[in-house]
């Protein structure tokens, strides 16, 4: 460090011999005489690297003090002054000199304070490297405050804070890099960014500003870290109060930013590489202690291991896979042992495939296979292995000997055999019988009798049913003289107090080490609640049968009386029927003898006869219209379910009752609405419905006067179909009798059989429908019905 010195004596000396008699000339002599003190800032133990921040200021000072000291000569030798002027241009030159002393101390302590802050910087790891950036930044601006930030993701974080005013609650979490905050506008602006009273930035910086008010604090400065022109960070500086920054302290503190940005980098980079050198020395013992424990493994001869390549050559091996196969190390070490020659043909596709999981992924599971020793024999082995990193040729294979496994797991079988019988057939109760059929064994509880009683004896001995189910039993029998097992036998016993039983027998035949039978063994339940059930279950199946059947034959019926229904209301109607019929032949016949008539005149008028043609043909159609529909009406057929449009159906039916509407002095109205969607149903049973309301509601007004007789068929749609109503003006019911109408055998006619409005709700509900009676007013009767609309309309 290079310190700047006054030589005072000197100035003191020039003053007072008179050499200048200019003030500020003096000043100026005193200003070249001293040195201007440079900053240098060292980093660490490195090489020092000397930044000059006032290198280009000195000089332009130096040439502006040589102009005004060529002036103050001219000066000197122009004018005299009295000893009291020297007096007092030595007084001004003494406040100068006092002035300087003070920028010379405060440049000396700002430049111990970067150097001192860099000196920590180098051997401090990097959160105590950020923390003395902040508290040596506050310090040499005399702020209140510096925070450091750090840009992530487009965000600043707070990494590092020191001073007065309290840390952002957002800050560590980040604020947005953009213009609303003074760090924002440094980090896009890339260069320092000062406010003198940030309080009062509202518009510029609205954001910033609103947390200058909240916590009280009015000058900032925020200046960027930059690392080759791209910003890393930034550090922001505050005051409490309105006291702006020098423009000498944001140069040095520009300075200051630039040499911190490096050394803070440079630190993060040392610090990444020492982890990562830590890292790499871990990974290296692990390496080593993992490769002395597979030696310790290897060298334990707990299993065999061998090390080999792919193209069956063993390289190494150790001492328990050596002792396996009955080989040395000298038949390694000459290459006569070779894996593939070990393995016997039948296990080479085995082999093959362990290879081929190997090549795709580097291990392949454990599997079983065998091999040839050096004496001939063979011996099972549990072989698995994974190739090595580096050598995707080479690997290492591991090697279990399961010649003892083999053995114990035959002994095992061998001495489970009978328990595994059992248990393959577990139920209540064991059995044994010998070849000759007879019980040898029964465990506790066998047919709910003594055991021993039955000891000896055939084991269908006791058996009830072999009379009665012969075929059963030859079946069994068979099964038995074949040798074969048999599974869920069924048939009637005894049990100790001689009640019948069902008992569910399993067996399979047993075997000595030499092939010859010994008879069979199994187990056997009581299955007489099960039965029981069963047969109670078959007997409710025949009543449920027997009630369907009922059911169709009630069905069959109730068709069969609709129909005699239908066929009794046309004939009511025969006298109208045969008006619809006479009314289209007699217009026809009219029409044939006109049609005669052009055809005999002179000269024939074959238009006029062409014209009564087609009216003969028109006549024929409306007759056969008539026809075909009481032939629907009266038809005998199953009930359908089709997408019905009622209006026409209604329709249909008024044509039918015309003549005998109008034969009993009735006006007929309709009130259909129109858009009805098309109900579900079968279209001849519901013009049976509508023609068993008109024809009662016709006889209802027989008896009232002609003036008064009304009849109104409407219908509208309704949220669960179409309605249908039938309003009559005759005398209506009694209020007790809307509850009997629909009653079979119920009339209210003298000669009725009070079937027609039963069959009418029967038909309506078997559409999914409803029917009701109420009275009209001021007379009468209203009979209604709603069938629900088919799914495709609703669709």
């Amino acid at each position: 460090m290079r310190e700047a010195q006054v030589d005072l004596a000197r100035v003191e000396r020039i003053t007072t011999m008179g050499r200048f008699t200019d003030p500020r000339s003096g000043l100026d002599a005193i200003l070249r005489a001293a040195p201007v003190p440079a900053v240098t800032i060292s980093i660490g133990a490195s090489p020092a690297r000397e930044v000059t921040l006032s290198r280009k200021g000195a000089k332009s000072r130096t040439r502006s003090r040589k102009l005004h000291l060529t002036e103050a000569k001219a000066r000197v030798g122009r004018a005299r002054k009295t000893r009291a002027d020297l007096e007092q241009q030595l007084r001004a030159c003494r406040r100068e000199i006092a002035h300087a002393r003070e920028r010379v101390a405060e440049a000396t302590k700002q430049q111990t304070a970067t150097s001192k802050m860099l000196r920590i910087i180098s051997d401090s790891p990097l959160q105590s490297v950020l923390d003395a950036v902040a508290e040596h930044a506050a310090r040499l601006c005399d702020s209140n405050n510096a925070e450091i930030y750090r840009l992530e993701n487009n965000l600043l974080r707070l990494v590092a804070s020191y001073g007065e005013i309290p840390v952002h609650i957002q800050a560590r979490e980040g604020f947005p890099a953009n213009r609303d905050r003074v760090i924002g506008r440094a980090i896009c602006d890339r260069r320092s960014v000062h406010v003198h009273d940030l309080a009062a930035e509202d518009s510029e910086y609205p954001a910033g500003s609103s947390d200058a008010k909240r916590q009280g604090h009015r000058t900032t400065l925020g200046t960027p870290l930059l690392r080759e022109r791209t910003p890393i960070g930034v550090i922001l500086f505050r005051r409490w109060e309105v006291r702006p920054f020098s423009d000498n302290q944001i140069a040095l503190l520009e300075s200051f930013a630039d040499h911190a940005a490096i050394a803070i980098e440079n630190v993060r980079l040392f610090e990444a590489e020492k982890q990562h050198t830590l890292a790499l020395a871990q990974a290296n013992r692990d390496l080593a202690e993992r490769e002395a424990r597979i030696r310790r493994l290897v060298d334990s001869n707990i299993i065999g291991i061998f090390i080999g390549d792919s193209r069956g050559r063993i390289i190494e091996a150790n001492d328990a896979f050596l002792e396996m196969l009955g080989y040395g190390h000298d038949d390694v070490n000459s290459g006569r042992m070779r894996w593939t020659k070990l393995t016997p043909t039948e296990w080479a596709p085995a082999d093959e495939d362990a290879l081929a999981q190997l090549s795709r992924t580097g291990t392949c599971r454990p599997y079983e296979k065998e091999y040839c020793r050096k004496d001939g024999s063979r011996v099972p082995v549990l072989v698995g292995g994974a190739f090595f990193e580096r050598k995707t040729d080479e690997g290492v294979v591991f090697v279990i000997d399961m010649s003892d496994r083999k053995r114990a797991e035959e002994a095992l079988r061998e001495s489970e055999a009978k328990f595994s019988d059992y248990a393959a057939t577990a139920s209540d109760w064991l059995w044994e019988i010998g070849p000759d059929y007879k019980f040898t064994l029964l465990t506790e509880n066998a047919f709910h009798s003594n055991p021993a009683d039955r000891i000896g004896t055939l084991c269908w001995d006791h058996a009830r049913d072999i009379e009665t189910e012969p075929e059963k039993w030859r079946l069994v029998w068979a099964t038995l003289d074949s040798r074969k097992p048999f599974h869920n036998f069924v048939y009637c016993s005894v049990d100790g107090t001689g009640s019948p039983m069902y008992v569910k027998v399993s067996g399979k035949p047993v075997f000595d080490a030499n092939g010859e039978f010994r008879g069979y063994r199994g187990t056997g339940t009581d299955v007489t609640a099960i039965i029981r059930g069963q047969q109670a279950e078959a007997s409710l199946r025949t009543v449920e049968a027997e009630a369907r059947e009922s059911e169709q034959r009630y069905r069959k019926a109730q068709l069969e009386l609709a129909h005699a229904n239908r066929v009794a209301t046309v004939g009511q109607l025969t006298a109208s029927i045969t008006h619809e019929v006479n009314q289209p032949i007699t217009a026809a016949v009219t029409y044939a003898l006109a049609a005669r008539r052009w055809l005999n005149a002179e000269p024939p008028n074959f238009r006029e006869v062409d014209d009564a043609l087609s009216l003969i043909v028109r006549e024929g159609n409306r007759a056969g219209e008539v026809v075909g529909r009481i032939r629907a009406l009266i038809k005998r057929a199953p009930a359908r379910k089709d997408a019905v449009a009622i209006n026409d159906a209604i329709l249909e039916v008024i044509a039918l009752t015309r003549t005998e509407a109008a034969n009993n002095s009735i006006l007929v109205r309709t009130q259909l609405a129109e858009g009805l969607p098309r109900v579900e149903g079968d279209r001849v049973q519901l013009q049976q419905v509508l023609l068993n309301l008109i024809i009662n509601a016709i006889e209802s007004m027989r008896d009232v006067g002609e003036e008064e007789r009304e009849l109104l068929i409407s219908t509208r749609n309704e949220p669960d179909g179409v309605s249908v109503e039938v309003r009559d003006s005759g005398p209506g019911f009694a209020p007790a009798a809307f509850e009997r109408v629909f009653e079979a055998f119920y009339t209210t006619k003298p000669g009725g059989l009070g079937l027609g409005l039963s069959i009418c709700r029967s038909i309506i509900e078997a559409h999914n429908g409803r029917l009701w009676a109420s009275p009209n007013v001021p007379r009468g009767a209203i009979f209604g019905f709603i069938a629900p609309a088919h799914p495709t309309a609703a669709s």
